[in-house]
């Protein structure tokens, strides 16, 4: 070989190696932890996404600066509520951080510059950078995540402050659709005639199979499936729906004054399982649903929510355990003059967390007009009283 074709050659080799050097670095992924749906909050789930971050050479880097972001689909971004960011692999004050959500956007960003100290390195192994938990409200059947293309893009630099900006890795298929198999707007129990009604609602559905339920003698108790849609064609899904569904489940063995507890498991196509609950139920006391999780140590009558609202809302008080056992309960609606509007429950209640949904309908069987009106709680020698309002 001559020493023009050893000087091009060497040259080819040179350049080969600075190309692999421009892909190597830090890469980085999200990465799907959970989805929680939270009964009994109307349509609420919790998203919790770790973003991942990898060196994929043999000399792990002290990182300066490390940003990146991720979008949400504009039905996901719209109904967003909270976005927090925990568990950073970048120290404060060590590193400034800038975290934050911007919803016109979509975008959910979160950029890591060093200050002062000692620096961070990543190493080959996948490392949490941040864990970043979305609590929103679902109203549609579809949701999803993909990386946000625009400023700031995805960037690293070392000690040095050189680019060691690696890849992004493809979203996972759990984000690209994290909609809930099932959006349930009520999951409640009641002792009816010596055995226990279990009723639940679900105003949509995806790829559901069907229902399991759960029982247990305590809340954090050991839970034995007493049913399935595998064996009990009335716990079985609608598949794929935007209609609202109600469900029944009666538990007969049950004695009478032992108290039971429940949690209702939806599973899709996909052999993912959504937990609701737990809720309990006292056998033979009560009439209205209990969706207790603990013994309530105060009496309370809590803010409806919605509110504003049309036509329904949901209403949850609090009944303290006494010695007497069930107590007298009164729970009405009166309008702004003062006149009885509506007797949403009147009977012995045992102890718990209650809820009742009104659906703007009086006793007198029409609709109730837009206005004010006070919702008044009368039990265990207690009066409370909250201001609704109802819009049209």
């Amino acid at each position: 070989m001559d020493k023009k074709s050893f000087v091009l050659h060497f040259l080819l080799i040179v350049l080969i190696f600075s190309a692999v050097g421009v892909f190597a670095g830090v890469d980085t992924r999200l990465t799907f932890v959970n989805n929680i749906y939270h009964s009994p909050v109307i349509g609420q789930g919790t998203l919790v996404i770790d973003v991942e971050a990898a060196y994929n050479l043999e000399c792990p880097p002290a990182i300066k600066l490390f940003q990146d972001a991720f979008t949400l689909d504009e039905v996901l971004s719209a109904q967003v509520l909270t976005v927090t960011f925990s568990n950073q692999l970048f120290p404060a004050p060590s590193y400034s951080r800038t975290e934050d959500f911007n919803r016109d956007l979509g975008r959910v960003r979160y950029i890591y510059n060093y200050s002062s100290g000692s620096m961070v390195t990543i190493y080959e192994n996948w490392t949490t950078v941040v864990r970043i938990t979305i609590v929103y409200t679902m109203i549609s059947a579809t949701t999803s995540i993909s990386w946000y293309d625009g400023s700031p893009e995805y960037f690293v630099r070392d000690y040095r402050g050189c680019n060691i900006t690696g890849i992004e890795y493809p979203i996972p298929y759990d984000l690209k659709d994290i909609s809930l198999p099932v959006v349930l707007s009520s999951f409640v129990g009641e002792s009816v005639n010596g055995a226990i009604t279990l009723h639940w609602i679900t105003e949509s559905e995806l790829n559901n199979l069907g229902f399991e339920i759960w029982r247990a003698m305590e809340c954090e108790g050991e839970y034995q499936m007493i049913s399935s849609y595998r064996d009990n064609p009335q716990l079985c899904g609608k598949g794929n729906s935007t209609t609202r569904y109600e469900y029944t489940y009666i538990d007969q063995s049950v004695s009478h004054g032992h108290t039971y507890w429940y949690k209702l498991i939806d599973v899709d196509t996909r052999g993912s399982v959504f937990s609701h609950g737990p809720i309990c139920v006292q056998a033979n006391v009560g009439g209205l649903p209990s969706l207790q999780t603990s013994i309530p140590s105060e009496f309370n009558l809590y803010q409806n929510y919605p509110n504003p609202f049309n036509p329904r809302t949901t209403i949850r008080f609090d009944i303290p355990g006494s010695e007497s056992g069930a107590t007298d309960a009164r729970l009405c609606i009166f309008n702004s003059l003062g006149n009885l509007v509506k007797v949403l429950y009147q009977g012995k209640i045992g102890s718990g967390s209650f809820e009742v949904e009104w659906d703007g309908i009086c006793d007198s069987g029409i609709s109730a007009p837009s206005g004010i009106y006070f919702l008044t709680l009368q039990a265990a020698g207690h009066n409370r009283t909250v201001r609704m309002t109802l819009v049209k």
